[in-house]
């Protein structure tokens, strides 16, 4: 999959596995679209792209948990690119507490980020799309993010 000039959000893009993937992206020519909470971390990340990789990349605050944030994070890439080609959903926290712990909040926001948040920006990616184009282009993706592994180790897929 050629990824030269492919409009690619990510979520999550702060740190972590986000921010790796953002160097692999843009080290293949990519147009990146940086999504999360921290913004700062992200213009920071931003900078090192285009000083590493020439890349200029797109840096949207956004809290995947609010609905209404995420439409309009969406229709301003769309409305600045014209298009989406993939989304990489990779928001995501885990609890720290156990099950049998039963902290209720810890657990609500992981569903709020994790299931809700995956959904709203599933939602916003292309509803002209159908489901197959989607999987397609998410096996596509994945194959071609596979290669990471080499550099991060698979315990990243693992995680996901």
């Amino acid at each position: 999959m050629d990824l030269k000039n492919k409009v690619i959000v990510i979520t999550g893009a702060s740190s972590g596995i986000g921010e790796a993937t953002a160097h692999l992206l843009a080290a293949d020519g990519a147009k990146l679209v940086l999504m999360a909470r921290r913004e700062e971390r992200m213009q920071e990340l931003a900078q090192k792209l285009m000083d590493e990789h020439k890349t200029d990349s797109m840096v949207i605050k956004l809290d995947v948990t609010d609905r209404e944030a995420v439409l309009e994070a969406f229709e301003e890439v769309k409305k600045n690119y014209g298009r989406i080609d993939v989304l990489i959903n990779n928001a995501g926290l885990m609890p720290v507490s156990f099950l049998d712990k039963l902290k209720i909040d810890e657990w609500d926001r992981m569903i709020d980020v994790n299931l809700k948040g995956l959904l709203y920006c599933v939602d916003n990616y292309d509803k002209n799309k159908s489901f197959f184009s989607m999987l397609q282009n998410y096996l596509q993706t994945f194959f071609h993010l596979s290669r990471m592994h080499k550099f991060y180790g698979l315990a990243c897929f693992l995680y996901c």
